[in-house]
């Protein structure tokens, strides 16, 4: 599989609130994600920063899942460590207090002939979770 990404700022922001990976890991598993800092409020490109990062370090750290409750599990708790990590940074920063971010993506996993979507909506700090297989 070949993967690119990008992002773009728009027409309407002065600061790209975009960010995104696309990564392959040891398993020959992949995943894609893109987050977008919620627009209005504060420091919404630190949070969707925040939350790829952890993705990035969970997932290149995974273990090898068989199973889809393994990938439902790993994912509940790498998205509830991400929300908690941009919640507590924007509870301790009077500049970036309230900060969210949006995040959607898919993982395919090459062993369990699994593909996950995964769509967090509004916000890390309020969180709707849509699982499909």
């Amino acid at each position: 599989m070949i993967g690119y990404g990008n992002t773009d700022i728009g027409r309407v922001r002065k600061v790209n609130e975009d960010d995104f990976c696309l990564l392959h890991n040891q398993h020959d598993d992949w995943i894609a994600v893109v987050c977008d800092g919620i627009g209005g409020s504060a420091a919404g490109e630190v949070a969707s920063h925040m939350a790829i990062g952890i993705i990035k370090d969970a997932f290149e750290n995974a273990p090898a899942f068989q199973k889809d409750f393994e990938v439902q599990n790993w994912l509940t708790e790498t998205l509830n460590k991400a929300n908690d990590e941009i919640y507590y940074h924007g509870m301790h920063s009077v500049d970036q207090h309230g900060m969210g971010t949006t995040c959607v993506g898919f993982i395919t996993l090459m062993v369990a002939r699994i593909f996950l979507m995964l769509e967090i909506l509004e916000s890390m700090q309020n969180i709707k979770r849509d699982w499909f297989k």
